[in-house]
């Protein structure tokens, strides 16, 4: 599948999110009207990054943004706490560029990430300046008081996405004692406030059947949730594949997901999820690309290598000769361990940077 098409389908993927988002009219009035105005805008962004297609641009629909290596928790197998480091993070004014380029660009989404993106306040602040563009805010929820509730209400382009590992073992095994209880208790403000919101997995072989069944989904359900995302384990070590999903496991959950979207008003989606219909990883620009703390400009979360940075501008850093080279030479990658494909192929991917790089393992 060429590129143009990849980047076309999953456009249309995201719109249809936006769409789905845009229908809750009923339940969710504010974020409703508030997602009909970024979808009405996103036939002007395919057109955007078409044209800059034409000049040999490759801008994606989504961009994922790491804003702090910072964190309130220390989930076991994080992969943002195994790399954790002492990189300067972008200053705000240098965010609020990369946002207004970003917006300028056409990109769709913008996935803020961490670390705890809620522990960098001011990054989601500057987003409410940008209200045609959709930025999903990925938390492990714990720092939302009625206050910030009151805000995702107030811009229902910034959607906050709750990590949740299935029940309270599950979720309290992981991320720790009275998580879980922590995390329902901002549901309840969420809702309470009439913000649109969801919840994420990191869906394992050891939780998928938890987190994809009747009784997790129902409850988050019950408590206001309508958008779902399950994001494949990406293990750290030998040790932690055998949590990856294999090829079965991710049909499972495709199944799952399927299943679940016919017995309740809920958007499910698998994260890369199912890459085989795409033509295989999305990374470096085909679908998604990655912007991490410093700025470096990376193929994805799981592949921290660069050659540019977005300091010199985004759609310098998107031209960069690295993101090229793994888009020309995605399909020799294959299957991955897990949800990546880059990481299980790190070596080689490294490699084919001009400079040397230090692989974070």
């Amino acid at each position: 599948m060429d590129d143009i098409r990849v980047r076309d389908l999953f456009g249309v993927r995201i719109a249809d999110a936006i769409r789905f988002g845009a229908s809750l009219s009923r339940e969710r009035p504010r974020a409703a009207e508030g997602l009909k105005a970024v979808l009405a805008g996103q036939a002007g962004r395919e057109s955007r990054r078409a044209l800059a297609r034409q000049d040999g641009l490759a801008v994606p629909p989504l961009l994922i943004l790491s804003l702090t290596h910072v964190c309130n928790l220390r989930c076991a197998g994080c992969y943002s706490h195994a790399r954790r480091e002492t990189t300067s993070e972008l200053p705000d004014e240098a965010l609020h560029n990369l946002y207004a380029e970003t917006d300028a660009l056409g990109i769709s989404v913008v996935m803020l990430a961490g670390g705890e993106p809620l522990m960098r306040p001011s990054a989601l602040d500057a987003a409410a300046a940008f209200p045609n563009l959709l930025f999903t805010v990925f938390t492990n929820g714990l720092l939302i008081d009625d206050q910030r509730a009151a805000f995702f209400a107030a811009h229902p382009h910034i959607l906050p996405v709750l990590s949740l590992e299935g029940g309270r073992d599950e979720t309290d095994a992981r991320r720790g004692a009275g998580t879980h209880q922590g995390v329902m208790d901002a549901m309840a403000r969420l809702d309470a406030a009439g913000a649109l919101f969801g919840v994420s997995v990191t869906a394992t072989r050891a939780n998928l059947q938890v987190a994809t069944g009747d009784g997790f989904v129902d409850d988050v359900w019950r408590r206001g949730a309508r958008f779902v995302f399950y994001v494949e384990y990406v293990p750290q070590s030998r040790e932690e594949e055998a949590l990856a999903l294999d090829a079965a496991s991710k049909r499972e959950l495709l199944r799952g997901l399927r299943r679940q979207e016919k017995r309740r008003n809920l958007l499910m989606v698998a994260f890369p999820g199912d890459e085989e219909a795409t033509g295989g990883c999305l990374a470096s620009g085909r679908g998604f690309v990655h912007v991490d703390v410093d700025g470096s400009a990376t193929p994805c979360p799981f592949a921290p290598y660069a050659d540019a940075n977005v300091a010199d501008g985004l759609a310098q850093a998107l031209r960069s000769p690295f993101l090229a080279k793994v888009r020309a030479h995605h399909g020799e990658l294959g299957e991955g361990i897990g949800g990546c494909t880059l990481w299980s192929n790190k070596e080689r991917v490294a490699s084919w940077l001009e400079v040397g790089v230090d692989a974070y393992m």
